[in-house]
């Protein structure tokens, strides 16, 4: 059975960063045989946990790309990121749990190195990834951050809270026409996401003033 680690995922992170950074400005089937006649249908094959959990995200991605309203959207997104929470190792969970609770105390350091071992125990849970990412940015490590968004995103391309992260790392860094390409694949995955269509509008206007 799957373990959740509980803390919700930070889709917010990334625009919380660009505001963090503007505020310093300013003072991406073969179909079935058909059995043989009198034969009974052959079962249909179990789904390995991963396969379950990989068709359920596709069917979820689809559905939120296809959302009738930002509340539905909303929900989709709630529930890709409650696949993403998940981990099939005890121990990984456990560790996460540690890691809210020393952030929550200020142990920064500490959460680092607990995220070490996460990443270690489960090198392809891009959650795990996504939030030393997280920890790093937080103390500095800009480079580190970025390096692990990176790690993310490869195991999940469709991470939207990742690839915020990354977005605002570029816009920090003066790569607007970068970070506004990571915005719009953001907005391909997550169409109904007011904020992000906010930040393009925003940086597409930066851009084209001072192309004038």
């Amino acid at each position: 059975m799957p373990v959740f680690y509980s803390r919700a995922i930070f889709f917010g992170f990334g625009l919380y960063l660009v505001a963090q950074a503007a505020a310093a400005r300013d003072g991406e089937a073969v179909a079935p045989a058909a059995p043989s006649l009198g034969a009974s249908p052959a079962p249909a094959a179990k789904l390995a946990p991963e396969q379950a959990r990989a068709q359920t995200l596709d069917a979820l991605f689809k559905e939120l790309r296809l959302a009738d309203s930002p509340d539905d959207a909303r929900r989709v997104a709630e529930s890709i990121e409650q696949l993403w929470l998940q981990t099939y190792s005890p121990t990984a969970a456990l560790l996460m749990k540690r890691v809210e609770s020393a952030e929550q105390a200020g142990q920064r350091a500490l959460a680092l190195s607990l995220l070490d071992k996460v990443t270690a125990i489960e090198p392809y849970w891009a959650e795990a990834w996504n939030q030393r990412a997280r920890v790093r940015y937080s103390t500095g490590d800009f480079d580190g951050a970025m390096a692990d968004i990176s790690r993310a995103i490869k195991l999940e391309p469709r991470h939207f809270g990742a690839l915020a992260g990354m977005a605002a790392i570029l816009e920090a860094a003066g790569l607007d026409e970068r970070a506004l390409e990571i915005w719009k694949k953001i907005l391909s995955i997550y169409p109904l996401e007011a904020d992000v269509q906010k930040r393009i509008n925003s940086l597409e206007a930066e851009i084209g003033g001072r192309e004038l």
